[in-house]
């Protein structure tokens, strides 16, 4: 992945990251949000074959935008200002989530406008539109690109 300052994208240029969906990641998610749906826990097997069909909440799915945009944007101070999602689809425990975030807008004020879509295994699973305002400095990455 990339890492740049705000100012250094241009409209066109893409960040992409996957991410595999495991059972820390839902129980952290279930743990952190309180939300104890039974579909969303690790262990959710209500046909009782032994495999898990857990499936990420969306919110989870969003969240992933911060992971995402911190490693290309690094530095303090990267905030969402506004996200407009619409979802087709689920993502399973197991399962591998692409997010593809392309710039659509960069402005002056440290803003940029981004497009989005989100696939599985199956493909598509959700699309949307999100702005966000970058860090006025650039930090090291945290992670590994």
């Amino acid at each position: 992945m990339t890492i740049k300052l705000w100012n250094a994208w241009a409209v066109g240029e893409q960040i992409t990251q996957s991410v595999l969906l495991d059972a820390s990641d839902l129980a952290l998610f279930a743990e952190a949000s309180g939300h104890a749906d039974p579909r969303f826990m690790p262990d959710y097997d209500p046909d009782g074959d032994g495999l898990s069909e857990a499936e990420a909440p969306s919110l989870y799915l969003l969240s992933l935008f911060s992971r995402v945009l911190s490693d290309a944007l690094t530095g303090p101070g990267t905030h969402i200002l506004s996200v407009s999602a619409t979802f087709s689809g689920v993502l399973h425990r197991g399962e591998t989530l692409r997010t593809t975030l392309t710039v659509t807008k960069v402005s002056s004020d440290r803003s940029l406008d981004l497009d989005f879509t989100l696939s599985g295994p199956q493909g598509q699973i959700g699309e949307g539109h999100l702005s966000v305002r970058g860090p006025s400095r650039c930090l090291p990455a945290a992670r590994p690109a």
